[in-house]
């Protein structure tokens, strides 16, 4: 699949089945919370906020279709388009990520750009540091994104988390994981998140 090919009306397409399927997951994580099946329950809301992820992906593409980015900034809308069919960690980051731009202040934006000009952005994820590659670096000083550090956290460990919701498996200390041993508080987080993200889609793009 190359992004050339692809049709903006098709990205846009895309974009908001992307969103009616992450809210689909919400309401369906719900009503599981409520049944207390809190493993299948986070493990719907963590593909509610995948979901949520390829919607902003798919939503940059279409965006990228009508102003091309100039200059300094290097991107590659092949790679991020490969990446919303194949990554669930790229799906998880820009859910996040964007969602915690978008609540940035004028003031703290100007700030985060005089850091990116000092130091550059990158946004990667790294397994193993548990980190942004630099985002954090640049945007940890601003109130904004100390508001969301504890959602940012939880973002190294969603993956394994969303496996644990759906499957039974023998771990690495050959216990026995059983999805409906999951623990309460931690599908209640997770479905709180989703609402949060969903809360603040409305201010990334007009």
């Amino acid at each position: 699949m190359e992004f050339d090919k692809i049709e903006y009306k098709t990205l846009d397409e895309a974009s908001e089945a992307s969103l009616k399927n992450s809210q689909d997951f919400q309401y369906e994580a719900k009503l599981l919370l409520k049944l207390k099946s809190y493993g299948h329950s986070k493990s719907l809301a963590i593909l509610g906020i995948e979901e949520f992820g390829k919607s902003i992906g798919y939503r940059l593409l279409a965006q990228f279709k009508k102003i091309p980015i100039r200059g300094r900034i290097h991107f590659n809308p092949n790679e991020l388009l490969l990446d919303l069919q194949k990554s669930h960690l790229t799906k998880q980051s820009i859910a996040l990520i964007f969602t915690v731009l978008s609540n940035f202040t004028n003031e703290e934006l100007l700030r985060l750009k005089r850091n990116m000009d000092k130091n550059g952005l990158s946004i990667e994820y790294s397994k193993r540091k548990k980190k942004f590659s630099n985002f954090e670096n640049v945007s940890k000083d601003l109130f904004s994104f100390k508001k969301w550090s504890n959602e940012i956290n939880l973002l190294p460990d969603l993956d394994r988390t969303k496996q644990t919701g759906l499957y039974v498996e023998i771990n690495d200390t050959h216990d026995v994981n059983k999805p409906w041993k999951s623990i309460a508080n931690e599908s209640k987080k997770i479905n709180q998140l989703l609402d949060k993200l969903l809360s603040d889609y409305n201010k990334f793009f007009i």
